[in-house]
């Protein structure tokens, strides 16, 4: 097997051991992702995830650095492009909070690491930056947890290092300092509700087996545990059917390809085995929760395209995903996805 220590360089990057003033992948080139920067969306409880009617995409990366969204309806359409508000970047988390609200936070860009966040209202307006609360980092994971519509961002790259480091977030959208945290450290993960309140963070950019950690009720970041599924990163990842969660596509270290694969999450938390992929194979991409108990995967890199798109995909209630739509909103890689609204 190839030595994954030297197959993820790009534009002076390996993902493993330094840091780098770009990582933005253009062309041909690869780079990671937040997961998605993830990000998962909504909380987990049934009065927040399957409460969130409508979703929001929003930031990346093509040719540039974005701070445009994308509206998500409760039927799953997406909207054209809204001039963005706040600064411009990628790698970056949201998620869900206080049940109808959501944030962006984290990033980076030109400037290097970042650290703001971006408040979203319970009609999809996004705020105006807000100055960073803990380490500076890009390639966080987020989700939504316990009964009152708190969330967590957790783990990244900071600096020349990767990071167990979590921000909880209250359910008035404030981010609270940096708490060490269980699990090994690694960036460009996914994380996504489960349950009735919980949160689980998995895969990402690390040497050695895939993990997972599993969030409390209480915010509680457990120790790694072996998960299921093909090691990988710059994935997303999202709450579906009121109670489970979702793990899509993904970075190939050992071919440079996009990974087209799923990985449902039971209630209980176990990480499923992979199922072959619908549609354009993607990494770089994010997942949103919308419609109440179901998700969307939308915009990302296809290796087999060499193109940044704007692909989306419906996945059912049921878990199932659907065949690709096209065509909607400025291809980009590396935004992130995050429920809202509990009205349709």
């Amino acid at each position: 097997m190839k030595d994954l220590f030297n197959l993820h360089k790009f534009y002076n990057v390996d993902i493993f051991n330094k840091s780098s003033k770009k990582p933005y992948n253009r062309g041909r080139s690869f780079g990671y992702q937040i997961l998605g920067f993830g990000s998962g969306v909504g909380a987990a409880a049934a009065d927040y995830t399957t409460a969130t009617q409508k979703a929001l995409f929003g930031f990346g990366a093509n040719g540039g650095y974005s701070a445009v969204t994308n509206v998500v309806n409760s039927s799953g359409v997406v909207a054209t492009d809204t001039s963005g508000v706040g600064t411009g970047r990628n790698y970056l988390a949201a998620t869900n909070f206080g049940g109808d609200k959501a944030i962006f936070a984290f990033g980076f860009n030109d400037s290097g690491q970042l650290g703001m966040s971006n408040l979203v209202s319970n009609i999809g307006v996004v705020s105006a930056d807000v100055a960073a609360v803990g380490v500076v980092r890009y390639g966080v994971a987020g989700s939504a947890y316990g009964a009152d519509g708190q969330a967590i961002f957790a783990f990244g790259y900071a600096g020349t290092s990767k990071i167990n480091t979590k921000n909880l977030v209250t359910n008035v959208g404030v981010i609270g300092s940096d708490t060490s945290s269980a699990g090994t450290g690694r960036n460009n993960l996914a994380c996504t509700p489960f349950g009735d309140g919980q949160a689980i963070f998995c895969y990402g950019a690390k040497t050695g087996a895939v993990v997972s950690n599993i969030v409390s009720t209480d915010g509680v970041v457990a120790s790694d545990q072996s998960a299921s599924g093909t090691r990988r990163w710059e994935l997303g990842g999202a709450g579906y059917g009121g109670d489970k969660g979702v793990f899509y596509g993904g970075y190939d270290p050992g071919t440079g390809n996009s990974f087209g694969m799923t990985n449902l999450v039971s209630n209980t938390g176990g990480v499923g085995s992979d199922v072959s992929r619908v549609g354009t194979a993607r990494s770089y991409c994010a997942l949103a929760s919308y419609g109440g108990d179901k998700a969307l995967l939308a915009f990302g890199y296809a290796s087999s395209l060499l193109a940044h798109t704007n692909i989306s995909n419906l996945i059912s209630s049921s878990g199932v995903m659907a065949a690709d739509t096209t065509g909607v909103g400025t291809s980009r890689q590396s935004p992130a996805g995050v429920g809202f609204s509990q009205s349709a």
